[in-house]
């Protein structure tokens, strides 16, 4: 077997060849033979970190690779997720003078007859949601208009232009996560179940999701978190303003901070956020109707509500999300705030990741990029759970299967038996590590 260096040739080409098999051709509709090639890019995975001693040169090397395999997809489009369209869709609003938030996709269409008719006909048709309003804030919001005035009305040339933003953006989580693993004295092979994750390269790269975006800032507000706290507060805003779920941690960042420093980073926080959502005035309702809306109406994959609901239809004779939901919230609110004030596990990030797990699992839809954010900071601890759950998640694909999108209960066994089996013996790990310190 050939290597450069220890990077071994034949199994770089072969996850390069299987990656570019799903990325260009891997319909959703093809659970199985996608399923397949999604097992062997985690089982070579597998063999590279557990079977390859790597330098820090030869890291450094992979990490080039991660980025080599992202630009392969460059010219792909998305085929796991139809997302995408309502990204352009906002973004040309904006280029065009709309506010994004003002009106739905419904509503404004008639209102868009002799501007670029066709390309807002063709967007609007594949669109998942036509009758709700914009659910991105408006970072996210400015990159789309960025793809979108660049792109002009060609839909591969938006896709390009949005691909490469978050590939950029990629690249400097991989920086960021290096320089953390430097500070954290961490082995920094640990990056690679990261940066040559099969998950996060189809999700961010093949499928256009924006959790990367916003992991890079979030990552940027430990870094100077656990650096010197300055101006971690920033950077903290920013990560918010690309998307909310990082507002979980706020209980958190709080309990590692004095009462001056918590002044200056809440302060710092919230000028980002005052900033960047500026562009919300005016609409916030619109907005947070659409946030209601998500919250408790829409479920997919999401294995303890779905138990809880089944139990509660033996009583209530329609689906009770409208309850259910907001009772688990309720619970995720509680427990984080236990986890922040009492801080069972060793040490920030270990919390961190934590606290993403209760939110997610007391989550009604839970889409398998959601794991991207506690993926990207577990790989800096020793916990396991989200790369268990970054490869037994792409099981929620198995519903695509069905022309009418349904939901088996086999593959939602199989996927949270796994994640909750991992998550005991993590915390089981972490408990015995905490008392050894002590």
């Amino acid at each position: 077997m050939k290597h450069w260096g220890h990077v071994q040739v034949p199994g770089a080409f072969a996850y390069a060849m299987l990656l570019v098999w799903m990325g260009y051709y891997g319909d959703r509709t093809f659970f199985f033979a996608n399923l397949l090639a999604y097992s062997l890019l985690f089982l070579l995975l597998y063999g590279l970190i557990q079977h390859t001693t790597l330098s820090k040169q030869h890291v450094f090397a992979w990490l080039i690779v991660g980025m080599l395999l992202r630009i392969l997809l460059l010219g792909s489009t998305p085929q796991l997720s139809d997302d995408y369209f309502r990204f352009l869709w906002d973004g040309h609003l904006t280029v065009l003078g709309f506010n994004p938030y003002h009106a739905t996709p419904t509503e404004i269409l008639p209102s868009l007859i002799d501007k670029e008719l066709l390309y807002f006909h063709t967007l609007y048709e594949n669109l998942n949601s036509p009758d709700y309003y914009s659910i991105y804030p408006p970072s996210n919001q400015a990159l789309f208009a960025i793809a979108s005035w660049l792109g002009g009305t060609t839909i591969f040339a938006n896709i390009v232009v949005l691909r490469g933003i978050l590939v950029a953006f990629e690249a400097g989580v991989l920086v960021v996560l290096w320089k953390l693993s430097h500070r954290l004295n961490i082995d920094p092979k640990q990056i690679l179940l990261y940066a040559l994750n099969p998950l996060v390269i189809l999700e961010i790269t093949g499928n256009l999701h924006f959790e990367g975006v916003m992991l890079f800032f979030l990552l940027l507000a430990l870094f100077y978190f656990l650096k010197q706290k300055k101006q971690a507060g920033i950077w903290y805003g920013i990560a918010i303003s690309i998307k909310l779920t990082p507002l979980i941690l706020a209980p958190l960042f709080f309990s590692y901070l004095r009462r001056y420093q918590m002044v200056i980073f809440v302060l710092a926080s919230l000028l980002a956020c005052v900033i960047l959502f500026f562009p919300l005035i005016g609409n916030s309702g619109n907005f947070l109707e659409s946030m209601r809306l998500y919250y408790g109406k829409f479920e997919f994959n999401a294995g303890l509500y779905y138990l809880i609901r089944y139990i509660s239809m033996f009583w209530i004779p329609y689906n009770p999300i409208g309850y259910i939901s907001p009772l688990m919230t309720g619970v995720a609110v509680v427990l984080i705030g236990l986890i922040a004030w009492k801080k069972p596990l060793n040490g920030l990030l270990p919390n961190a990741v934590f606290i993403y797990f209760v939110y997610l699992c007391l989550h009604t839809v839970v889409h398998p990029w959601y794991l991207i954010i506690p993926l990207g900071m577990s790989v800096l601890t020793s916990i396991r759970s989200f790369l268990v759950w970054s490869y037994v998640v792409f099981l929620s694909y198995a519903s695509y299967a069905y022309p009418e999108a349904k939901e088996s209960v086999f593959p939602l066994l199989l996927q949270y038996g796994s994640v909750f089996g991992m998550a005991f013996f993590d915390y089981r790990s972490a408990s015995h590590s905490e008392r050894r310190s002590t």
